[in-house]
């Protein structure tokens, strides 16, 4: 993921750095984030702090289950598609918190625009993203203007997301297991 605030921004870079580390912290996240320039933070190899049984990061219900075969779910620290949901709204938080004019996007979606937060996910069925032949659901990655809103100084409920999407959602707004 990268966030990158604008040219003209007053916002050191150091404190939404610092703010990002403390939050993460205390989540069920684990990650790695580097300040590159006066502008740019990089958040990689993110991770869940425990394991549990992983079928892949993907938009709606896992095709595995749907063919009967779940026990090939291995544990791993990997996000699936609630995880990295959950995980971008944690980010977003930080970001509204110190009033953060930003873009965010990590490879398959965009999290941010400027002041408004991506609040909305939703899934196409098409060809899958990895080049096979087969179709999947995938993330829609820029979504409408309808899914962004600006939250900055306010709390913003969980962000939605497809039905059946895998994960866990152990947050307050995240009532489902995946």
């Amino acid at each position: 993921m990268k966030i990158s605030l604008p040219r003209n921004t007053k916002q050191p870079i150091a404190e939404l750095h610092v703010a990002l580390a403390n939050r993460l912290a205390t989540s069920r996240f684990t990650c790695k984030i580097k300040s590159t320039g006066f502008r740019f933070i990089n958040i990689s190899l993110v991770r869940l702090k425990t394991a549990k049984p992983y079928c892949g990061n993907h938009a709606k219900a896992c095709e595995q289950e749907q063919q009967g075969d779940c026990s090939a779910h291995a544990k791993r620290k990997f996000l699936e598609g609630a995880d990295w949901v959950e995980f971008n709204d944690l980010v977003n938080d930080v970001l509204d918190a110190v009033g953060c004019n930003a873009l965010a996007a990590s490879s398959l979606v965009e999290i941010r625009q400027a002041k408004k937060r991506r609040t909305v996910y939703e899934a196409t069925f098409s060809r899958g993203i990895r080049g096979m032949a087969n179709f999947e659901w995938v993330w829609d990655m820029r979504g409408t203007p309808a899914h962004y809103q600006d939250r900055r100084g306010m709390s913003s409920p969980a962000s939605t997301f497809p039905e059946g999407t895998p994960g866990i959602y152990e947050s307050i707004g995240y009532h489902q297991v995946g």
